[in-house]
């Protein structure tokens, strides 16, 4: 097999050695991108920061950060993981996510919005000579959706609806250095949209889209043939989306966002204990209270939203197992806990989240070149009460939880 470091093009490339062309990959990207942008995925928690990408990798929870599973994980979590793949590999998968949220008021407010939306995820890992590795992919790394309805007779006389996605295509490079380290670094373009509709005084209905980057560089580091340690960092980044609304003078607005793309590192060790055994753990810091100096900006108003309102910083702890039970065969599953990063005095029916515990777990089988992968997770429902001394627009009880499952594939060539 032999890598060609050119992406792109409506051209056949001997990329793959029965000659896959180019185009059908790209067209898997883009479409995935697309879904993505009309496909604001719900957010039960703390999933306003996503906790993995592909199957595989969400099966053990995202804490696969020394030696991801796919390269869709490689992508997500550390760009040194795809020297790992030895053949030409392409990973996909499509998730679906299920919840609900809820919101009720002393006054007797109690509406419950059941929430769904697709999470599909492409990436591609291609070795080429003396050591290095290509990859390019696509998948969401932001998602809220959130959608209550008026209710004049409790005091709630306004709709309240938004959603966002921000979605990367991260186009990456890998170098095994020796046997016992891996390098990466990526560069992930990025599409944002933002959608809200609601009444603060005023009505506002806008729609948001726009540009970004971001960038990420990796180490893995292997001391024993038992042992893996990785590391990434995630550079801070942006996101530029405008857009126009009425203005309440009269005539349109310009409106305008650049979100500020939070800093995030990530740590994580694999030990295998047994021939069939294997543990994992991570922790990963996000810088995402800078989500609170990203403002709403609107030409013809002296006032500003922030994107987030009392943003906090998040904490996620990992741990992930892997069995090979039968030889085809491989059980996943993984545990993790992350704070909330949406602050007591920003909660507000346009968005709010919940400390979060997610159980996942999934399989991977193996036949010939390919894998079959899947994954369910589960986010236990949890509430938090807003008092009226903090409630940054009506106090109450918000609840949130919900469940994921996602069915991928990948193929070595």
């Amino acid at each position: 097999m032999r890598a060609h470091p050119r992406f792109g093009g409506w051209v056949r490339i001997d990329m793959f050695t029965n000659r896959v062309p180019v185009a059908l990959l790209l067209g898997s990207l883009i479409s995935a991108l697309s879904i993505m942008l009309i496909s604001a995925r719900p957010a039960p928690a703390s999933g306003l920061l996503q906790m993995s990408a592909g199957a595989a990798d969400s099966a053990v929870n995202g804490s696969a950060v020394a030696e991801p599973l796919s390269p869709s994980g490689a992508l997500f979590h550390n760009p040194a993981g795809l020297a790992s793949f030895a053949d030409t590999t392409v990973s996909t998968s499509v998730g679906m996510a299920f919840g609900h949220e809820r919101i009720k008021t002393a006054t007797g407010y109690n509406e419950m919005n059941d929430t769904f939306g697709l999470i599909p995820d492409a990436a591609i890992s291609v070795p080429g000579p003396n050591g290095w590795t290509y990859g390019a992919g696509v998948f969401g790394s932001i998602g809220l959706a959130y959608e209550f309805p008026a209710d004049p007779a409790t005091g709630i006389d306004s709709n309240y609806f938004s959603e966002c996605t921000i979605a990367g295509m991260p186009l990456a490079i890998a170098k095994r250095v020796n046997d016992k380290l891996w390098l990466g670094a990526e560069i992930t373009p990025m599409l944002g949209y933002l959608r809200n509709i609601y009444r603060y005084g005023v009505p506002f209905h806008y729609k948001l889209i726009g540009p970004g980057v971001q960038g990420m560089v990796g180490a893995t580091y292997k001391p024993t043939e038992r042992w893996w340690l990785g590391a990434s960092l995630r550079t801070p980044g942006k996101v530029w989306m405008d857009g126009s609304d009425e203005a309440p003078t009269g005539g349109r607005q310009d409106v305008n966002l650049e979100v500020k793309l939070p800093t995030q590192l990530s740590l994580g060790v694999e030990h295998l204990f047994t021939e069939k055994l294997r543990v994992m753990a991570s922790v990963r810091y996000t810088d995402s209270s800078k989500f609170g100096h990203s403002d709403i900006e609107f030409e013809k108003m002296p006032v500003s939203v922030p994107f987030i309102p009392d943003a906090l910083d998040e904490w996620r702890y990992v741990i992930g197992l892997r069995y090979a039970w039968i030889e085809p065969l491989e059980l996943r599953t993984g545990l993790a806990y992350a704070n909330r990063i949406v602050g007591t005095g920003g909660v507000s029916p346009l968005v709010y989240d919940n400390n979060q515990f997610v159980l996942s777990g999934g399989f991977g089988y193996t036949t010939g070149p390919w894998t079959i992968e899947f994954v369910a997770g589960f986010v236990p429902y949890e509430d938090r009460r807003v008092d009226a001394d903090e409630a940054a627009i009506f106090p109450g009880t918000f609840e949130s939880g919900g469940a994921e499952v996602a069915l991928g594939f990948q193929r070595r060539f």
